[in-house]
């Protein structure tokens, strides 16, 4: 009996999931932002020829004179009173144009996770040609523009560019004193007396660091403001005990009271740890201090909450009349490869005006369904928040659990009790002697506690636990811990700011 390896063809069927473009393309808009959305419209504006911007004046002219084509379709149209109206201010795909072969809802499984988010290399939306052209200047540059000022020697300058070179955004060297001497080919004296004129000379004051507490003890000695023998010796002596806020541990070292210990730590906050890092902030304050514009939009109405989906200071599109009447009308004088040209960017165009379509769409009755149940919080604010999973939601609208994570994931409501994001609104519950209450509003409990306590004598977990049992809530002592954790509340010992 002979063994041997030989090859055979064999067909087997198998189901997988495939992911087309135009359903990558409606995954990604369901996932962008509002102003991420704005960026990517206009960026589609640029790139395909096919879509045009429908202009304020142009929107009411239509409006007013709808051409024959508009006249019979509105008659032929059956209204369904039950069906969610779209925004006038988008224009939709009509059915001629548009007919979807997908339910992208369906396609929305574990397949991507809830928690997938897209990065879009083409940035942040601008609203105005001063942001266009504002620079932030970073860390290098403003180090730079100091050394070049300088009448120092060739060596010098090199060993001082090399060094602003090598910090991270923190403003800490990256390299070693010997790393630099090997490079330049000079000696480590040379390199410690450069480094020492650029952390003390320089702006900010204790740049180029090599760790925490050399920049810390520089900007005290030069900081007159700051100047406290008390707080030298803390940071030369009794480092570890202040990074962990031992200050009983530190008054028991030194000898000395909390008080006076307490001035001593008070005079170090004042300090920058990374002093490089407002830099880096800095680049970032566009975004991080930028306006939020809601999503959705939700008034109270004689009694009742109107929620709408606000889209304004969006482009709104519409595929390019005259290159439609070129495919439609003008085919056969067209070049082949013309004609493919348009097709292409017709169909691309129609896909992008479809996505957006169903986009609004989603994030509506996916709102509407979030605060039908979360009606209470409408009414009195976070203490009428009930307990809400995404299952619950996705439910009630008819879609997957992972289409409602998408589609509020980045969304905020402006609501009568202000702006919140969409994801806010979902929490898990706790038992109460009057039922089951959101962990929500749980948090909220603890952080109103915390904020009344007595800074000499602050609440400890378990006292909160035991206050929250009083007003019928059981929420355990570790639970009470997470919650604070999650609201970036310290613990009871570091709050503490003085002692009797």
């Amino acid at each position: 009996m002979q063994l041997g390896l030989r090859q055979t063809i064999s067909q087997k069927q198998t189901q997988s999931l495939v992911i087309t473009p135009k359903l990558r393309q409606a995954i990604e808009v369901l996932l962008m932002s509002r102003l991420d959305l704005t960026q990517h419209l206009r960026l589609q504006l640029e790139e395909n020829p096919m879509l045009e911007e429908l202009l304020e004046g142009e929107l009411e002219v239509e409006i007013e004179e709808p051409s024959t084509e508009d006249e019979i379709t509105s008659e032929e149209t059956t209204v369904d009173e039950n069906a969610v109206e779209p925004d006038p201010e988008i224009d939709p795909p009509s059915e001629d144009e548009i007919q979807p072969d997908f339910d992208w809802q369906d396609f929305l499984d574990d397949s991507f996770s809830p928690s997938e988010r897209l990065t879009f290399e083409h940035g942040e939306n601008d609203e105005g040609p001063a942001e266009d052209v504002a620079q932030q200047e970073s860390l290098l540059d403003h180090l730079q523009a100091q050394l070049d000022v300088l009448s120092i020697s060739p060596q010098e300058r090199e060993v001082g560019e090399y060094l602003i070179g090598n910090l991270d955004q923190d403003g800490m060297l990256t390299v070693t004193l010997i790393e630099v001497s090997e490079v330049i080919g000079c000696s480590i004296e040379d390199v410690e007396a450069m480094l020492t004129f650029i952390q003390r000379r320089f702006e900010p004051i204790g740049i180029a660091f090599r760790d925490t507490r050399e920049t810390l003890l520089i900007q005290l000695s030069r900081n007159q403001a700051a100047t406290n023998p008390l707080a030298e010796k803390i940071l030369t002596d009794c480092y570890e005990d202040l990074k962990h806020y031992r200050i009983r541990q530190l008054a028991q070292n030194l000898d000395l009271k909390t008080d006076q210990v307490l001035e001593a730590v008070d005079a170090i906050a004042t300090l920058d740890p990374y002093p490089g890092r407002r830099f880096t902030q800095a680049s970032n304050q566009e975004n991080r201090y930028r306006a939020i514009t809601p999503d959705v939009m939700i008034e109270e109405v004689d009694g009742e909450y109107l929620i709408t989906t606000n889209d304004s200071g969006m482009p709104k599109l519409r595929l390019n009349s005259t290159y439609l009447d070129m495919i439609q009308y003008r085919e056969d004088s067209l070049d082949p490869k013309a004609k493919l040209w348009l097709e292409e960017y017709r169909s691309k165009a129609i896909d992008i005006l479809n996505s957006v379509y169903e986009r609004q769409q989603t994030i509506q009755k996916i709102a509407e369904a979030i605060f039908e149940v979360q009606r209470g919080f409408l009414e009195k604010g976070v203490s009428g928040l009930k307990p809400l999973v995404q299952r619950r939601i996705a439910e009630m609208v008819g879609v997957h659990e992972s289409t409602v994570s998408r589609a509020t994931s980045g969304k905020y409501a402006q609501t009568p009790q202000g702006l919140y994001k969409l994801e806010y609104f979902f929490s898990s519950s706790l038992t109460t002697e009057m039922g089951e209450i959101s962990a929500t509003s749980v948090q909220d409990k603890i952080q109103d506690l915390i904020e009344q306590e007595d800074s000499a004598k602050p609440l400890s977990d378990e006292m909160i636990s035991r206050t929250l049992k009083q007003d019928g809530i059981s929420a355990a002592r570790r639970t009470v811990t997470k919650y604070r954790e999650k609201l970036g509340i310290p613990s009871s010992t570091k709050r503490r700011r003085k002692w009797k």
